[in-house]
Parts: structure tokens; C-alpha cells; sequence
């Protein structure tokens, strides 16, 4: 932990030259002030909580009211001001920290030396402003937030932590336990988990796409075997079918049958009849098309216009359904919106046709829609019709042109009778060749084999892909085991803190209350409709008031924090946080005579603690200094304050 020894402050604020305090072994002290410059105040105003802000300026460059940095300069110096520290660290170093503002030389610069036995001094500044301050917050050892609420206590900027919200007391809490280490592993884990989740999604994607690949392969794969289940079919009912051929051919050169000797003449006449035909009925099908096209001309024509009709009454009905509810609205409330006079039924000449004409116009909408439904049922049936007389001639067409092929093809066997020798030696020929195609195989099993090929690449990417999926499952599902350990650590540690802290708590409430009052931190809290939230609450037990915090009185609020503020330094000190001094800023402000006694007595009882050598306990009240074994006073002149005295 660290310790500091001495500081020392020159024309800050309202400080002047060289104001220097010696903060190491002092024990319990009482700062009060005195301004001579201010007749309407004693103490006020004369710089006891500029100590505060020199030391949080000093060590964080920032004050605690959230000044502006140019205004802590000393009104009217002309040297600007600097801020110096001495403290050892945790390992017992010593350093020594200074910070400038408006300087003439070294105007805003922030040193850092170590100093050694020899009376070296040693550079520690790094490559800029950010760099040194965040070295030397390493060397003293707590930030700045933590130094607010451990080592400074009271009012003027400071939040206590009873005011805190929710996430700053459990953020303050977690550093104080520095379980830290535990949210960067959270967060570790957790990027690896989502690293994993990502790479899980982005290979179920490859399988999902592997899988589609997989099927188009498995159905290309039983396409070639179809067909070449059907290239096989092919072949031997081509070999059956000239072995047939080839046994009536054999027949036939046996029988020597003499040849009927037919007369192509008549063919050809009967042939040249059914072409006529054909071209006859292709005509009468050209008409029916051209009937066709002129029915769906004439109809959308007359669909257009009657829906045009349609869309006009339809207009007109609407405009006088409107108008006549406007007008029996004016009649019904009896005063026109524009003029506000009155308005009559006679106001309005002809508002007795408008419910005749409704009818009228509502009969005519009506009209011309059953107009538009009877020329869809005319249409289609007339469509219908010319639909079945075009079915009709493309049947007779069909019919004349497959007659007209046969008798063709019985024309030229007429005309080109083989001799069923020749004929049967071309059949056995071919029949040889149709075998041998056969026995030599099918000629595209190539085709098969890379597509059998192909697909089983797929199934073992497949399977490589799913032993991956497997993988990252099972290491998501260990880093959420991790993620839950580790949470559970944490809260494990949040938890032992709270007791810990709470024990001192109860122990200093009882010194400070008598036993009247007391106060443990929640890390749970129970909403009005008992549903339990994790929210840090501070829980009040009072024998005469109230058991909320916010419900307590200013007085009883003074009770609660002060021992609040000691425990937290106890429960810091414990983990290596403290610098071996606190401050208390007017802790005697709303506190009655009785309660500042009790006060007193647990600021002897804080003293007696092995890490605070000294306790600085600032006070505007001049009759509380004689219950301290030490007093120190400053003293504001001419707009200058000085440490004048040390009186032990």
C-alpha cells in the first residue's frame, strides 16, 4: 500500500508561497480556518478544502469540484503555481510527483521522479502528459475514482457512495475487489465463444450448401444410372426386335411367295386428296384465329367502356351520398361552420331529390357492374366455343396428316420392295454391330464414375464438416462453462467482500448510534412486486424512523455514510488500496451535540488502524479541536492562505 509523506503547495488556489504539510504519522487531526478577510465568515472561504483539491489536483490533474484547470492558479500570481507529493509505493520507493500551471517555465508539466538513497532522482515521464499520469497512477496505486470515495470524505463536489447508482457502486466494489482480472477473462472467453459461434455459423452455412450440392449430386448420380438402365432396355429390345425380324425374313425367303403386284396410282390420287383437305381445314383454322382475335378486341373495347361507366356512377354516388350527409348533418345541428347562421331545410332547395337520385345512381352502378359480369360470361362462352371448333379441326387435321403419312409409306413399300435376302443379310449385319455395342458396355460409364467420384468427395467433406460443427459446439459449450465459473468466482468474491464489509459496518454504526441505527449493503434488491434484482441497495435498520435510506432524515443520512466511507477504507486497506491518509471534510455539519461525541470517539477508534497514519478532519467549529490530539489552521490574509500553525 502506498504512504504519503508530504505535501506541499504553492500559489494554489487561494494558497500562497511554499504552504508545506506533513502527512506521514500524524495520527488524528483537526483542520480549521480562519478568514480575515470576510467579516460575514470566520472560517469559510479561508482554503481548509483547497488541502483536498491541491492533493486530488496534484495526483490526477483535475479537482474535485470540476474546476476549470486555469482556475486554481492564485488570483494575482504572477509565477503561476505547482502542486508537490512525496510517496512511497507499495514496494516502499520513494517518488515524488509535481504538477505545474502557468509556469514560466515548465508551464503545465507533470514530473514524476523516483528517488534514490544517494539522493539521485531518477526521470519517469513518459512520452507525453497521458503517459506520465498513467504511470503514476500505477505507482500510487488507485485511481482516481476510488481515491474520491476512499480517501476523501465530505461534501463540495465529493459523492459519497450511498449517493452512487447502482452500476457505480458495483463498479467501485469491483475495483476495490479487483475482479477485473475476472471481467477480462469473461470477455476473453466470451470473444473466443463468439469467435467459435461465428465459425460454427459460417460452417453450418458450408453444410447447408453442402447438403443442397450433396442431393443435386445423389440425383445426378441416379440420372446416369437411369439412363443407363435405359440405354441397356434399348439395346435388347433392339437385338429382340431384329432377331424377330430376322426369323420372318428367314420365313420369307423360304416361301417364295409371288408378289402382289398393287397400283401406286391410287395411292397417289387418295394422297393428293387428304393434302387438299389438310389445306382446307389450315384455312378454316386461319379463320377461326382471326375470329378469335376480333372477339378479344371487341370485348376489352366494351370492357373498357363499361367499366369507365362504372368507375363515373360509382364517383357520382359517393359525391351524392357525401353531400347529402353533409347537408343533413347542417340541418340536424342547426348552424352552418362558415357563417354560424342558422340553417333549415329550406336553406338547401332540392335536398328532397338527393335520396331519389342516390337510388338512381346506386340502380345504374348496379346496372352497368351486372353489364361488365354478363360481357365476362358472353365472352367466355363464345371463347369456349371457338376454342373447341379450333380443337376439332386440329384434330382432322392430325387425323388426315398421320393417314396421309401411312399411305405414303405404303407407297414407297410399294415402290421399293426389298429382296428379303438382301434384306435379311443387312438385318443379320446390323444385329452384329447392335451386339457388339452392347457387350463393349455403356459408352458414357465415364460420366458415372467422375459423378460417383464427385459425390463421394461431397460425402466426406460433408462428414469433415460435421466432425468441425462438432468441435466448435463443444468448445462453446466449454466457454460458457468457463463464462458461468468465472461469473461465479466473481460474484463468490463480490459476496465474501460484503461481508466482510458489512461487519465493519455494523461494528462502526455501533460505536457512532449507540445501537440505534444501523446499515449492511444488499447486493440484491426486492422491487415492490417482490421480484429480486441484482442492484447493490443499502438496507437502514432505525429504531425511530424509517428503514429506506432515501427516507431518512439529513442527520440520520450523516450516520450511515460515515460509516460507510470507514468501512470501505477498511475493506480497500485490506486489498493494498489506500495511501495511509483519509480526509474528512465537515463531518460535523448536521450532526447534534450527542452525535458529534459518537463521532469523535469513532474517529479515535479509526485512528487505532494500522494503515491510516493520519487522519485530517476538517471543521469550521473551533470548540471541537480540543478533542484532538493535534490541530492545524489556516489562516486566509490579504486573499493569501497559510498553514500557520501545528499545535500538538
Amino acid at each position: 500500500m502506498s504512504q504519503l509523506l508530504s505535501l506541499t503547495i504553492n500559489n494554489f488556489m487561494s494558497f500562497g508561497e511554499n504552504q508545506i504539510f506533513d502527512l506521514k504519522n500524524q495520527g488524528l487531526i483537526c483542520l480549521t480556518g480562519v478568514n480575515t478577510d470576510s467579516a460575514s465568515a470566520d472560517s469559510n472561504g479561508a482554503g481548509k478544502s483547497s488541502v483536498l483539491e491541491a492533493l486530488y489536483y496534484v495526483l490526477y490533474g483535475k479537482t474535485i469540484r470540476g474546476m476549470k484547470i486555469d482556475d486554481v492558479v492564485r488570483k494575482n500570481s504572477v509565477t503561476g503555481c505547482f502542486v508537490r507529493l512525496s510517496f512511497t509505493n507499495k514496494d516502499g520507493k520513494l517518488f515524488e510527483v509535481q504538477r505545474n500551471r502557468g509556469c514560466k517555465s515548465d508551464k503545465n508539466t507533470l514530473f514524476i521522479y523516483q528517488c534514490l538513497d544517494s539522493g539521485e532522482k531518477i526521470d519517469l515521464r513518459g512520452e507525453n502528459k497521458a503517459d506520465t499520469q498513467k504511470k503514476l497512477e500505477i505507482l500510487i496505486g488507485i485511481s482516481a475514482n476510488m481515491f474520491s470515495q476512499i480517501i476523501l470524505f465530505g461534501k463540495g463536489g465529493m459523492t459519497r457512495f450511498s449517493s452512487l447508482g447502482d452500476g457505480e457502486k458495483k463498479q467501485l466494489i469491483e475495483e476495490m475487489l479487483d475482479v477485473a482480472v475476472y471481467e477480462r477473462a469473461i470477455k476473453l472467453v466470451r470473444e473466443k465463444m463468439n469467435e467459435f459461434i461465428k465459425i460454427k455459423g459460417r460452417k453450418q452455412q458450408e453444410l447447408n450448401l453442402l447438403l443442397q450440392h450433396i442431393a443435386t449430386s445423389e440425383e445426378r448420380v441416379k440420372d446416369l444410372e437411369i439412363s443407363k438402365d435405359e440405354w441397356c432396355d434399348r439395346k435388347q429390345q433392339e437385338i429382340s426386335k431384329l432377331e424377330r425380324e430376322i426369323s420372318q425374313l428367314e420365313i420369307q425367303s423360304k416361301t417364295k411367295k409371288e408378289d402382289t403386284i398393287l397400283e401406286p396410282g391410287l395411292y397417289e390420287f387418295q394422297i393428293r386428296e387428304l393434302e387438299e383437305l389438310v389445306k382446307e381445314k389450315n384455312d378454316q383454322l386461319g379463320i377461326v384465329f382471326s375470329r378469335k382475335d376480333e372477339l378479344q378486341k371487341k370485348f376489352f373495347d366494351k370492357q373498357k367502356e363499361l367499366i369507365k361507366l362504372h368507375t363515373e356512377q360509382t364517383s357520382t354516388l359517393s359525391f351524392l351520398e357525401t353531400e347529402y350527409r353533409r347537408i343533413d348533418e347542417l340541418i340536424f345541428n342547426g348552424i352552418c361552420p362558415v357563417c354560424k347562421q342558422p340553417t333549415q331545410e329550406a336553406s338547401f332547395p332540392g335536398i328532397d331529390e338527393y335520396p331519389g337520385k342516390i337510388q338512381r345512381t346506386k340502380y345504374a352502378v348496379a346496372q352497368s357492374q351486372k353489364g361488365i359480369t354478363n360481357l365476362n360470361v358472353a365472352r367466355e362462352k363464345l371463347t369456349s366455343s371457338i376454342e373447341q371448333e379450333e380443337k376439332q379441326l386440329r384434330e382432322v387435321i392430325a387425323a388426315t396428316q398421320s393417314k396421309t403419312r401411312a399411305m405414303t409409306r405404303e407407297l414407297r413399300s410399294l415402290q421399293n420392295t426389298p429382296n428379303p435376302a438382301v434384306v435379311l443379310q443387312e438385318v443379320r449385319q446390323k444385329l452384329l454391330e447392335v451386339n457388339n455395342s452392347y457387350q463393349q458396355g455403356y459408352p458414357h460409364q465415364s460420366k458415372i464414375d467422375l459423378a460417383n467420384k464427385t459425390h463421394q468427395e461431397l460425402l466426406e467433406k460433408n462428414q469433415s464438416l460435421m466432425e468441425k460443427i462438432d468441435q466448435a459446439s463443444l468448445l462453446i459449450s466449454k466457454y460458457k462453462v468457463l463464462i458461468e465459473v468465472y461469473t461465479s468466482i466473481r460474484s463468490f468474491v463480490f459476496e465474501t467482500l460484503l461481508e466482510e464489509f458489512n461487519h465493519k459496518l455494523l461494528e462502526y454504526c455501533q460505536i457512532f448510534t449507540q445501537g440505534q441505527l444501523f446499515a449492511v449493503i444488499r447486493p440484491t434488491s426486492e422491487t415492490t412486486r417482490g421480484v429480486i434484482t441484482e442492484k447493490v441497495s443499502i438496507n437502514v435498520y432505525n429504531n425511530f424512523g424509517g428503514e429506506n435510506y432515501d427516507a431518512c432524515s439529513r442527520g440520520e443520512k450523516e450516520r450511515i455514510d460515515f460509516p460507510i466511507a470507514l468501512a470501505l477504507q477498511d475493506i480497500a486497506a485490506k486489498r493494498g488500496l489506500g495511501v495511509g491518509v483519509c480526509f474528512f471534510d465537515e463531518l460535523f455539519e448536521g450532526i447534534d451535540e450527542a452525535g458529534s461525541r459518537n463521532m469523535i470517539e469513532l474517529l479515535k477508534v479509526a485512528a487505532q488502524r494500522i494503515y491510516t497514519t493520519t487522519i485530517i478532519v476538517i471543521t469550521h467549529n473551533d470548540t471541537l479541536k480540543s478533542y484532538f490530539p493535534k490541530h492545524w489552521s489556516v489562516v486566509k490574509q490579504n486573499s493569501v492562505t497559510t498553514l500557520s500553525c501545528i499545535q500538538d
